[in-house]
């Protein structure tokens, strides 16, 4: 089973095999990571890219439930120290999980206007 340990310190992420024991790792930061199991690292990542917890069950090649996507997400949330989807988002492109162009923006135009009426 493969770990992977992030920290929400300096953004350090890294991945260790292991064999029935997990122990946490320290970061060079010297602060204690954050052990994420390869379910809920895929579950914060695809949460991260946008994709709503209807989407992440039914993910091709993997069988779970909304409510255990529910679930792996307050988990995930609950390590990391995040209240909301924005600071997942924030998280995952400062660790490098994502990068902007995976999270899906409306496609709008931003335009200044020019006052409607003129001076009198």
């Amino acid at each position: 089973m493969t770990i992977v340990f992030a920290c929400a310190e300096c953004g350090h992420l890294s991945s260790v095999h292991c064999a029935g024991k997990c122990h946490f790792k320290n970061c060079a930061c010297s602060k204690v990571c954050v052990a994420l199991a390869p379910s809920e690292f895929e579950v914060f990542r695809l949460a991260a890219k946008g994709m709503t917890v209807k989407e992440i069950a039914s993910v091709p090649g993997r069988i779970r439930s909304t409510k255990t996507v529910e679930a792996q997400l307050c988990a995930v949330n609950a390590k990391l120290g995040l209240s909301h989807r924005s600071q997942l988002i924030a998280l995952a492109l400062k660790l490098g999980v994502i990068a902007i162009d995976d999270i899906p923006l409306p496609n709008v135009t931003i335009a200044t206007a020019e006052p409607v009426c003129s001076p009198a």
